[in-house]
């Protein structure tokens, strides 16, 4: 029954996804739905997750959809995977991932007849232990492909992702021509570097201040002011291809 329902599940967000008009081009695979995103034409790759999935399982999916410039959403079964609203709970490792990637919250999606829900589980707090709050259904127009810079023992690096809704670090107005310039600088680039040229000075400055090979405070302020200037100059890039 449980593979049914998920089919259901993806059939019914495709329905709605073309409904807001923001998918096309789209191959539902079952457990798997694969689309162009208007109006920019990204690449969105959504999962139905039905089974326990492990922390190697999320890293793979990620690794490959963003080396080949696609976006990534998984969509966990409520009833199977998610804790229930209102418990304290402490995060496994693929679900602290998740909830790093997506703003301090994952989603879930839940079958009822011939319908499916599809709703943001809200993980309030700090650490692996979070309170768990449900939220209301997703507005599906408001789907968005966005960039995500993480730097996590178990996942670091930048990653292509995609939410019914940007965490609050990504909806933050286009940086300025002005900003940018000193961002790029804070990664010892030209303000007009590449996306491969930035990408290659943040692995080389990550080497050097990244916590795991430098645990001096020094280090350990100094990776956050790489990983802010990477975030804007990243977002300049993405508001330059606009």
């Amino acid at each position: 029954m449980t593979r049914f329902d998920t089919i259901q599940a993806a059939s019914y967000l495709v329905w709605r996804l073309q409904g807001a008009g923001v998918a096309h081009h789209i191959l539902d695979d079952g457990d798997l739905i694969v689309f162009k995103l208007r109006p920019r034409q990204e690449q969105v790759m959504i999962y139905m997750v039905e089974r326990q999935p492990t922390l190697q399982d999320i890293q793979h999916h990620l690794e490959e959809n963003t080396r080949q410039g696609a976006h990534t959403l998984f969509l966990f079964w409520v009833d199977m995977l998610l804790p229930p609203d209102g418990e304290l709970y402490t995060m496994p490792e693929w679900l602290e991932v998740c909830a790093h990637l997506y703003g301090d919250k994952v989603y879930g999606f839940e079958v009822a007849g011939r319908e499916a829900y599809f709703i943001p589980v809200h993980l309030q707090g700090q650490g692996r232990q979070r309170m768990v709050r449900y939220g209301g259904n997703v507005n599906y127009g408001a789907l968005r492909a966005y960039r995500v810079c993480l730097s996590l023992p178990n996942l670091s690096g930048t990653w292509r992702v995609a939410s019914f809704d940007r965490p609050q670090a990504q909806q933050a107005d286009a940086t300025p021509a002005s900003a940018a310039a000193a961002y790029y600088q804070q990664l010892g680039l030209a303000d007009r570097a590449t996306l491969d040229q930035v990408k290659r000075a943040y692995r080389e400055l990550a080497r050097q201040y990244h916590p795991d090979v430098n645990p001096t405070p020094q280090a350990s302020a100094r990776m956050k002011q790489i990983n802010e200037a990477y975030r804007r100059v990243l977002r300049h890039l993405d508001n330059d291809e606009a």
